[in-house]
């Protein structure tokens, strides 16, 4: 007899690393990580579904809703900004769900994204600072002291960063 667990190490299986929804006994309470752990979900409950492939999205990205407002917004690692592009996102959801997915199931998902985090006006570009600052194409600059902080999603900026890079002289 073949001891399964030796084979599947040959393979570059690994028991530890590789565990995903199938393996677990209820599918509402596994540990989701990947796309095929939610298409899983999706074959015993599309509600169950669909909060997972939210999880998962939110595992990956930082998304926020300004209130009052139905637009969804991704963190954009390049610019240092929120922005309302999400074809990506739409992309990531397609390609993952693959049988699963329709426009309902798109909208569905979008949806429970814009209300995981709503975020007042009051609070955007970085209303929660101090000083006033702006988004520059190699991080977030304080408009008074000219300091140049790293780009961070906790710095809820959306409005268009400037084209050329700040470099800051030390005097």
């Amino acid at each position: 007899m073949v001891d399964r667990r030796s084979l599947g190490q040959k393979q570059g299986y690994d028991e530890e690393t590789d565990v995903h929804a199938r393996q677990s006994k209820n599918r509402h309470n596994a540990d989701v990580r990947t796309w095929e752990d939610v298409r899983y979900i999706y074959e015993d409950s599309k509600s169950a579904g669909r909060k997972v492939a939210r999880d998962l999205l939110d595992s990956k990205y930082h998304f926020m809703t300004i209130a009052g407002s139905q637009e969804l917004q991704v963190y954009d690692e390049d610019t240092g900004r929120y922005t309302t592009d999400t074809s990506d996102i739409q992309s990531e959801i397609y390609e993952g769900l693959q049988s699963h997915w329709s426009t309902h199931e798109l909208n569905e998902i979008t949806a429970g994204l814009r209300q995981q985090t709503i975020v007042p006006p009051q609070n955007v570009d970085g209303a929660q600072l101090e000083d006033p600052h702006r988004c520059v194409a190699n991080g977030v600059i304080n408009m008074l002291t000219g300091e140049l902080k790293p780009h961070n999603p906790t710095i809820i900026l959306s409005r268009e960063s400037l084209s050329d890079t700040i470099q800051i002289i030390n005097r």
